[in-house]
C-alpha cells in the first residue's frame, strides 16, 4: 500500500490525491503563458460517478480555447 501511494505522488502529483480518492479529474491545455510561451492548463476534479460532467467542461475549454497542436519555435 505505502509503495503504491510513493509511486503514484511520484508519477502524478498533482493527480495523486484524485487518483487515490477514485475521484475523476482532467488536465486540460488552455494555451500558453503570454512572457515565456509555455504551455498552460487546468486541471479539472469531479465527484466520483462525475465523469460525464467532467467532459463536458472539457470539451467546453477546447472548443473556446483551442490547443495549438504544433510546438513553438525555440531559439
Amino acid at each position: 500500500w505505502v509503495a503504491n501511494i510513493w509511486s503514484n505522488l511520484m508519477y502524478a502529483p498533482f493527480a495523486a490525491h484524485w487518483n487515490m480518492l477514485g475521484w475523476p479529474a482532467a488536465a486540460v491545455p488552455v494555451g500558453s503563458d503570454k512572457e515565456n510561451g509555455l504551455p498552460t492548463a487546468v486541471q479539472l476534479v469531479a465527484e466520483p460517478g462525475g465523469e460525464a460532467t467532467l467532459l463536458g467542461v472539457a470539451a467546453q475549454i477546447q472548443r473556446l480555447r483551442p490547443w495549438e497542436r504544433t510546438a513553438p519555435n525555440f531559439r
